[in-house]
C-alpha cells in the first residue's frame, strides 16, 4: 500500500480536531481584541476630526484648519495636547504648533483652530498637515491635505 493510498480525506479527518481548536482560539482572541472591556478598549476610536474652511487656497492666502476633538473614550479627560505640523515644513507653515485642552468631559467636543499658510516658495499642489493628540498617554494621529492653486 502506497503512502498516498489513504487519500486527502483521511488526512483531513486526523487534523480536524486540532484545526477546530486553533480556529476557536483565534476567534476568541479576535473577540477580546475588538470588544471593549468596561472602561478600557484595546482599539479606541480616533477622537480627531479635521476640516478646512476652504480646501483650496492661492499661494498668497491662508486657510483655517478646524480640529474637532471628541471625547467618546469612556471618562473625563484632562491635559490634552494637540500638535499640528506640515509634513513639508519648507513650504507650509502652521500656527500655532501646539494647543492645549485642560478638561474634556465625557461626550463633549472642542474645536481648535490652526492657521495654515503657504510660504512664498510653495509650488502648486497638495500638502499634508498632520495633527497629533496626546490623550491619557495614547497618541492619536490624523492627516488632511490642503490644495494650493
Amino acid at each position: 500500500m502506497g503512502l498516498y493510498d489513504e487519500g486527502l480525506k483521511s488526512y483531513l479527518v486526523k487534523w480536524k480536531v486540532p484545526l477546530a481548536i486553533a480556529l476557536i482560539v483565534v476567534i476568541a482572541l479576535l473577540v477580546l481584541f475588538f470588544v471593549p472591556l468596561g472602561d478600557f478598549s484595546l482599539i479606541a476610536a480616533n477622537p480627531l476630526s479635521l476640516s478646512f474652511n476652504k480646501s483650496k487656497v492661492a499661494s498668497s492666502e491662508s486657510a483655517l484648519l478646524y480640529v474637532t476633538l471628541s471625547n467618546s473614550l469612556g471618562k473625563d479627560l484632562n491635559s490634552i495636547t494637540v500638535n499640528a505640523k506640515a509634513v513639508d515644513e519648507k513650504n507650509i507653515e502652521v500656527f500655532p504648533k501646539t494647543r492645549f485642552v485642560v478638561t474634556l468631559g465625557l461626550n463633549e467636543t472642542r474645536v481648535l483652530e490652526f492657521s495654515v499658510m503657504p510660504k512664498k516658495e510653495a509650488l502648486k499642489g497638495s500638502y499634508s498637515i498632520e495633527i497629533t493628540a496626546l490623550i491619557e498617554g495614547k497618541i492619536f494621529t490624523k492627516r488632511i491635505n490642503l490644495e494650493i492653486e
